[in-house]
């Protein structure tokens, strides 16, 4: 199942990378996916929710990626802090072929929790993010319009529409529509907005500090703001390891539960 704005790397942890000028906005999309795919990474993530009066609340943890197949990537993210989240952490095992799965783990629980496709629409762990947007887009199961160009912080970017055109993906996904600004020098994404199915905006997403990797680039820092609330999340990577080891075994529901 896809749900797909994991140009977000939503990615939730991905940086997004595209375009050549002449191009379909489909085919960039697909570029979106397709540009930046290590074998493997490694993210010590730093997490501050910030509330309305700013009031912050700080969360550490790691997220891990690596690709299954050609298409398919695993993702585990493991909180470390604070301690009433001290080892929880949510699951994601992409298939091409079905349903993506997802479980969440939560220690005072004791038990690992399957996270149905209706509920991916959700809050991930009380962050401005959902469940869904950790998920790799598909291009296919979307509509995509080139609206026009703007410019953000001085760089002129193209903005493209999204609108999901699968039928799954239009019963199960919170988003409606996306709208993305890039950067047609450097090809990435610097702003989302994010719509629900009644067209209303429920939230933006911002990413700064791109950090070249080869002749791909990545986001250090993103930041998704909930527009009627005024609550943010801020994720900033403190340390990236690309490409190195890793166990198949850390993308278990096992590992998940007991960290072994």
């Amino acid at each position: 199942m896809r749900y797909k704005y994991f140009f977000i790397f939503i990615f939730i942890f991905y940086p997004l990378i595209i375009f050549a000028e002449d191009l379909a906005p489909r085919v960039i999309m697909q570029k979106v996916v397709d540009q930046f795919k290590p074998e493997t990474e490694v993210q010590e993530i730093e997490m501050i929710l910030i509330d309305k009066d700013g009031k912050q609340w700080v969360r550490t943890g790691t997220f891990y990626s690596k690709k299954k197949t050609q298409k398919d990537d695993m993702h585990l993210f493991i909180f470390h802090s604070p301690p009433d989240l001290d080892k929880s952490g949510v699951l994601t095992i992409e298939n091409t072929a079905g349903e993506d799965d997802q479980w969440m783990y939560v220690p005072a629980y004791h038990t690992v929790r399957r996270i149905p496709p209706n509920s991916r629409g959700s809050q991930y762990m009380g962050t401005d993010f959902y469940y869904e947007d950790i998920i790799k887009p598909r291009p296919e199961e979307y509509e995509y319009t080139i609206t026009g160009k703007e410019k953000i912080n001085g760089t002129v970017c193209t903005i493209i529409s999204s609108i999901p055109i699968s039928g799954r993906l239009k019963k199960e996904s919170g988003y409606g529509k996306i709208i993305a600004w890039i950067d047609e020098n450097k090809y990435v994404i610097l702003k989302q907005e994010l719509y629900n199915k009644n067209n209303e905006l429920i939230k933006i997403l911002t990413s700064s500090e791109l950090v070249k990797y080869k002749n791909s680039y990545y986001w250090n820092k993103r930041e998704m703001v909930t527009a009627a609330t005024n609550h943010k999340t801020i994720i900033e990577n403190k340390k990236v390891v690309i490409d190195g080891p890793l166990d198949d075994a850390i993308f278990t529901v096992r590992f998940l539960k007991r960290g072994k």
